[in-house]
């Protein structure tokens, strides 16, 4: 245990030094910004669905964006980001040379991404809160007067990231295993215009990794949180996070 909770404190000391970490940060601001403007401009009309939970609304728009356009590029470029710092300064070797289990140094790496995400999603929540705040003081019309319900805005971020473990799982192997940049920013992108296609079926879109988020966002008000899409993306992602970290701790460094 020891061993490992070195091996995290080391990944957490790379982490300070990368955009990684910045962005962890920014993305969140960029989608709550962009949401406050559209809710400043076409509020007032977006509220007339509301059905008397304002700031509920205010939040499932955000994470509709989030959820379908934002999170799986995002996951794809914080991933490929932590990744890249062994893979830019060739370190691989030297880590696998130090004396501590390889499966923990992947480990490392892949609870590295999921610590970034969960922050991300907390400041997201922070940040729509924050946003809707400022639309109180500006449009009043909105209905953003009534109190905030700050656990139910910050259980419906912690959703979205519980079910995004899937696909952050699939993009840590995918930065792990190949060095290329490239080929970790081309599988994201694919993906996430899958998704945005998916999204549109109503027996795939449930259960494709790249479309469960936005579609869950959507529905959020109506039917509450998913249970079987949290199963999926929690045990799917644990399995191949297990799967994923057993096949790259036994892989030869060339």
């Amino acid at each position: 245990m020891t061993t490992l909770l070195r091996t995290l404190s080391t990944e957490t000391l790379k982490m300070k030094r990368t955009l990684g970490f910045w962005l962890t940060l920014l993305a969140p601001m960029v989608v709550a910004g962009l949401e406050f403007l559209v809710m400043a401009s076409q509020g007032e009309n977006m509220m007339e669905f509301a059905n008397g939970q304002p700031w509920l609304w205010h939040m499932k728009f955000t994470l509709m964006l989030w959820g379908l356009f934002v999170l799986p590029l995002f996951v794809t470029l914080e991933t490929a980001l932590l990744a890249g710092w062994e893979h830019g300064n060739s370190t691989w070797k030297l880590l696998y040379a130090q004396p501590v289990p390889r499966w923990m140094v992947t480990a490392a790496k892949q609870f590295s991404g999921l610590v970034l995400l969960g922050i991300s999603h907390i400041f997201l929540g922070l940040a729509v809160i924050g946003t809707g705040l400022l639309l109180r003081h500006f449009v009043p019309a909105l209905g953003l007067d009534t109190p905030v319900p700050w656990l139910e805005m910050l259980g419906y971020c912690l959703l979205i990231y519980l079910i995004a473990w899937l696909i952050i799982a699939v993009h840590s192997f995918v930065s792990l295993r190949w060095s290329s940049f490239v080929v970790a920013m081309a599988v994201g992108i694919v993906a996430t215009m899958s998704g945005v296609f998916f999204i549109r079926s109503e027996e795939y879109a449930p259960y494709y990794p790249w479309a469960m988020q936005g579609l869950i966002a959507n529905k959020l008000l109506e039917e509450g949180w998913p249970v079987s899409q949290l199963i999926w993306g929690i045990g799917g992602g644990l399995l191949i996070f297990l799967l994923s970290n057993l096949y790259l701790a036994q892989r030869d460094v060339l």
